[in-house]
């Protein structure tokens, strides 16, 4: 990995990273997550489709919980304080270069298509609303729907600042079950989310929008998108990397434009993938699909 050196024949010489390792502890951690838990559990991957195949990808069947004891990670950390320290030292290393007020997200699309009166997007899996409050910063009529689980909601809607109030409202939803509301929504963003899941629970991820959708409706998945073609500098492997980390962990993985586009058709033909913008600033992507009801 690129920790130490070997400077000449026999000798280990320490680098710029080792000593970060020896510095930060955030770091020390997240090196420990790779070694102690990811890398034993990865080695598993095979047993795991020799004996569940690959076909339905359930999250519980995964590479981590055989070699676990049959726990999810979720239960992992539940149980364990080391390793829950351990892994959420590592989570807050991973974020330390992301971009807080979500520019990338900002570029990746063409919020002001949608910024109209009576305007509505509904940001599933949307945590605490940040993204849909920077977005709503750029807009001045774009109204917001954050979806997620009952705990996250309540979190979301108390530390929610005023200026938001009157525009994002915050709703507890399944995101496996279809979307109810008393209209169909302009746009539905899914940020780092499908990636989680494998092909067979993404697929029923958003065939759950299609009640909740109308002709011209945007489906926008911001996530990470793997090179069609092979990607050779070093630097540039982290989606091949974290599509195999999501594959260990969750029966998950990270996915082409293509593959993501064939995702779309067979949750319903009626999708179809308009743009993908990918950025050069970071790992992740934007998706734009629409609602076509005339095909």
């Amino acid at each position: 990995m690129n920790i130490f050196d070997e400077c000449t024949p026999g000798h280990i010489s320490h680098t710029a990273i080792s000593k970060l390792l020896a510095e930060n502890p955030l770091y020390y951690e997240t090196v420990g997550l790779q070694l102690v838990d990811l890398g034993p559990a990865s080695l598993k991957l095979i047993d795991v489709w020799e004996q569940f195949g690959d076909g339905m990808g359930e999250p519980h069947e995964c590479a981590f919980s055989l070699n676990n004891g049959g726990r999810s990670l979720f239960t992992v950390l539940a149980e364990e304080p080391v390793r829950a320290h351990r892994f959420d030292s590592a989570m807050k290393f991973s974020i330390q270069d992301q971009d807080p007020d979500f520019k990338e997200v900002l570029t990746a699309f063409d919020w002001q298509s949608l910024d109209k009166p009576g305007a509505r997007l509904v940001d599933v899996g949307g945590n605490h609303g940040r993204v849909s409050q920077a977005i709503a910063r750029h807009t001045k009529h774009l109204n917001f729907v954050v979806q997620d689980l009952p705990r996250v909601i309540e979190q979301g809607r108390a530390s929610l600042p005023s200026e938001f109030q009157e525009r994002i409202e915050f709703q507890a939803h399944d995101f496996k079950k279809p979307q109810v509301s008393e209209s169909p929504s302009d746009a539905y963003l899914i940020s780092r989310c499908i990636h989680n899941w494998s092909d067979h629970h993404a697929t029923k991820i958003l065939q759950a929008l299609v009640p909740g959708l109308k002709p011209g409706s945007h489906v926008l998945i911001w996530d990470a998108i793997i090179d069609s073609e092979p990607v050779k500098n070093l630097s540039e492997k982290f989606n091949l990397q974290q599509d195999f980390l999501m594959a260990t962990v969750f029966n998950g993985k990270d996915r082409t434009a293509e593959e993501t586009e064939q995702l779309l058709k067979s949750a319903d033909p009626r999708f179809k993938m308009v743009k993908v913008h990918k950025s050069k600033k970071c790992n992740l992507g934007m998706i734009d699909a629409i609602f076509d009801s005339s095909r």
